[in-house]
């Protein structure tokens, strides 16, 4: 499992997506968490500042 904060160079999306393959193992399931409704929540507290 990997947890995809979204900050993540490009060559370690490339080496989650090619390690089932180096090593004979399972797919690697990617987890996102999604912020969206609490930046837009603390979007507009700071623009009521």
């Amino acid at each position: 499992m990997f947890a995809d904060t979204g900050n993540e160079d490009q060559r370690v999306y490339e080496y989650i997506a090619e390690l089932p393959n180096r090593t004979g193992g399972p797919v690697v399931e990617t987890v996102r968490a999604d912020f969206t409704r609490h930046l837009a929540q603390h979007r507009a507290y700071i623009l009521e500042r």
